[in-house]
């Protein structure tokens, strides 16, 4: 395998396809190795807004229906099966090397006009990985930097990771006061924190 910053080209393994074989989306050349590129979501609007992840690039932490804070990562890939992946992503605590957040998912990607197959939707086929609260944490999640790695696995057998530094940060918005509370390395599960200001609604 070779690793270069961002991205990594995995060996490719020669797989023979079968009548009852499942539907396949190839993505580029399956007889070459796979490429993948760690991409994220900002949060400001629609998976148009999925964009290529710097090495030491910023993460914005987002609340989902389900509360917490989240971060929306993946990859861009090609030379590969777009209908018949899943996506690994863990969040590690540099110091300790602790898992302090993990989350595992079937993704799909659909072919660009510039080759690299892209997540079909932003919510559904990115990892919503859940960094806070988290009590494995040694330090705040918001601002420091913490260890992303992703694998995207191709039924059949192919594997690709990269790995590369990242630094979660609470976006400036009215959820501010909140996320950096769930997101202390001391905050106790189930405490209060800030909430949102109430909606008057529209006049």
């Amino acid at each position: 395998m070779l690793l270069t910053r961002g991205v990594l080209v995995a060996v490719a393994a020669g797989a023979a396809c079968s009548d009852d074989a499942p539907t396949t989306c190839p993505i580029g050349d399956r007889s070459l190795a796979v490429e993948i590129v760690a991409v994220h979501w900002s949060g400001t609007g629609t998976s148009a807004d999925v964009a290529d992840l710097a090495d030491g690039g910023a993460v914005d932490l987002v609340r989902p229906i389900q509360g917490g804070k989240v971060v929306y990562v993946g990859v861009r890939a090609r030379n590969v099966d777009g209908c018949n992946l899943q996506l690994t992503a863990a969040l590690r605590d540099p110091a300790t090397m602790q898992v302090i957040a993990l989350e595992q998912r079937p993704v799909r990607l659909v072919a660009g006009g510039d080759g690299w197959g892209h997540a079909e939707s932003a919510f559904d086929h990115l990892a919503n990985l859940p960094a806070c609260p988290s009590a494995a944490a040694t330090q705040d999640l918001d601002g420091a930097s913490w260890r992303l790695e992703l694998r995207l696995d191709e039924v059949g057998g192919r594997t690709a990771t990269t790995t590369l530094t990242v630094a979660p940060r609470c976006p400036d918005s009215d959820q501010l006061d909140e996320c950096r509370c769930e997101c202390d390395s001391d905050y106790e599960l189930g405490s209060a924190c800030p909430t949102d200001p109430i909606d008057g609604g529209v006049d």
